[in-house]
């Protein structure tokens, strides 16, 4: 059974390719953590967000409610009367 060179050259990759293969696949678990960390902060900053929309929401209702129907009411000075 004799190999002939160029049908030998043909199966074999190329170097060039073979070592972008490698280098992807080197930085592959990198590439997944971070994108992973971002997934994480981005849940994190969501979270951060509905705390603070509800102690905004919750304070907002108890002014209301502490100042009649108005929220605004008692907090602005009238100077022209």
């Amino acid at each position: 059974m004799d190999v002939q060179l160029p049908a030998l050259q043909s199966v074999m990759p190329k170097a060039p390719e073979a070592g972008n293969m490698q280098a992807a696949a080197a930085q592959h678990p990198y590439t997944v953590q971070a994108q992973l960390a971002a997934a994480a902060e981005k849940q994190r900053e969501q979270a951060r967000r509905r705390v603070t929309d509800k102690r905004t929401n919750d304070r907002a209702r108890w002014e209301a409610s502490r100042f009649g129907s108005h929220p605004y009411k008692g907090k602005t000075i009238d100077l022209k009367g």
